[in-house]
């Protein structure tokens, strides 16, 4: 007797992007299109992508221009057919100790289902990582970035991860032995919030330069980085450093270009990491 498919079902569609499969496709395809490539882009090593996760009216044109060489890389054979795709973001609504992952088979979104993986990222209700349904409940950090996977990649697996109060020494660390198994990560974080246009565009150089630096420690103190997912952005300056991975900062906004408010924004930058 064959056990019926768990599903999370989207929570985000008709809020942060469109809930009509026809609406969302073409709203996706005419970001990418838009999205901006520079010279050499196209032919560097690229291994991970931090982008940011607010409406697609706001931070959609920032985060189009990692999934553009994302599909590119696709396009060109760097990726293979099914890619595994770690997913990490923050937990906006729920508190809990660790990280947390869902028990679900699939994830829906009005385009489709994708599918979950775990190719090998130990999950215990005691240790760091966990599964927690109600740490997804509510949230779009991850969610939002599917349609942009769906389109970009057409099949692919996903490792959905939200970081609650944890370490990202110990975080990365727990990740470490099961990460040579994902093609590429995307870490979902918006920048500065609510802050004077100016003000957050002179806090957001200072995360760009923390960021492009691969300064973890920096990016740990008191003038450090600035981010809804600070925790899971650490965890990858971690790993790109013991790499050697080098990261660019690809495109920056604020909430304010796409809304014409500069009292209160937030900043939204897309990251590129790769092999030199």
């Amino acid at each position: 007797m064959s056990t019926a498919a768990r599903v999370r079902e989207p929570q985000a569609a008709g809020l942060f992007y469109p809930e009509s499969p026809e609406a969302l496709r073409a709203e996706v395809e005419a970001l990418l299109a838009a999205a901006p490539v520079r010279p050499g882009w196209r032919e560097r090593g690229w291994r991970a992508w931090i982008v940011p996760h607010a409406g697609y009216a706001y931070s959609g044109p920032v985060a189009a221009v990692g999934y553009r060489l994302l599909r590119e890389l696709r396009a060109g054979g760097a990726l293979p057919s099914s890619p595994k795709v770690l997913l990490l973001g923050p937990a906006h609504f729920v508190a809990f100790s660790g990280a947390a992952t869902h028990p679900a088979d699939f994830w829906a979104t009005p385009l489709g289902r994708v599918p979950v993986v775990n190719p090998g990222v130990p999950v215990d209700p005691d240790g760091i990582v966990k599964s927690l349904a109600e740490a997804h409940a509510r949230e779009h950090s991850l969610e939002v970035q599917l349609p942009f996977l769906q389109i970009a990649l057409g099949s692919f697996s996903i490792f959905p991860l939200v970081t609650g109060f944890v370490d990202s020494k110990a975080l990365a660390e727990a990740l470490e032995p099961a990460l040579g198994r994902f093609h590429t990560v995307i870490v979902s974080s918006d920048l500065s919030h609510y802050l004077p246009d100016g003000q957050a565009r002179r806090v957001d150089r200072r995360t760009h330069e923390l960021i492009t630096a691969l300064d973890v420690e920096g990016g740990e103190g008191p003038r450090g980085i600035d981010a809804c997912g600070k925790t899971a952005i650490l965890c990858l300056l971690r790993w790109a450093r013991a790499r050697g991975w080098r990261a660019e900062l690809l495109d920056y906004k604020t909430s304010g270009d796409a809304a014409g408010d500069r009292e209160s924004v937030v900043g939204y930058g897309c990251y590129g990491f790769f092999e030199p």
